[in-house]
């Protein structure tokens, strides 16, 4: 199976729970709305990175993420001051990072309060495994190397960073 990060079947969208969750109506339109105001410097990071990942010597191993989708590929980093033709820079990360981090960050603490188990047992048995099963499915598209590298790489660097 083709993996492709940014597509409908990569994430369980608000489609998806969404009539499962009518009554939440206004909290999702709020939430896809705070969505809007990140998702593309956000991609633009992730796709910088890949692109600076490419241009290694030697070519690193294949990334465990999925591919981008090809509308993500069409994204020009260096109009967010990324140039991945240069080497990687920490700073101009950093620095385009600063430009959405908060509103990501208030976006999460938001979107917390639509995850409340009270919410999942109004929608019923029927529509919660439908919900299980999408999310089956998108766990299934990410390579769990993602999940480990992540978990040891903090392991190895003997604290957290954010």
């Amino acid at each position: 199976m083709e993996r492709e990060v940014g597509s409908r079947e990569s994430h369980l969208s608000h489609d998806t729970i969404l009539p499962c969750l009518s009554f939440l109506q206004d909290i999702w339109n709020r939430n896809v709305e705070q969505h809007h105001l990140f998702e593309r410097q956000l991609d633009a990071s992730m796709i910088y990175i890949r692109r600076c990942r490419y241009n290694l010597t030697p070519t690193p191993p294949p990334s465990p993420l999925p591919e981008p989708t090809p509308e993500l590929t069409t994204i020009d980093t260096t109009e967010y001051n990324l140039d991945p033709s240069r080497p990687f820079s920490p700073t101009a990360l950093r620095k385009h990072m600063d430009t959405y981090v908060l509103m990501l960050a208030g976006h999460l603490e938001a979107e917390i309060d639509t995850l409340r188990p009270e919410y999942f047992e109004k929608m019923g048995e029927k529509a919660m495994k439908e919900v299980n099963a999408k999310a089956e499915k998108l766990m299934q598209i990410y390579d769990p190397a993602w999940f480990l590298c992540c978990a040891v790489g903090e392991w190895e660097s003997g604290r957290y960073s954010y």
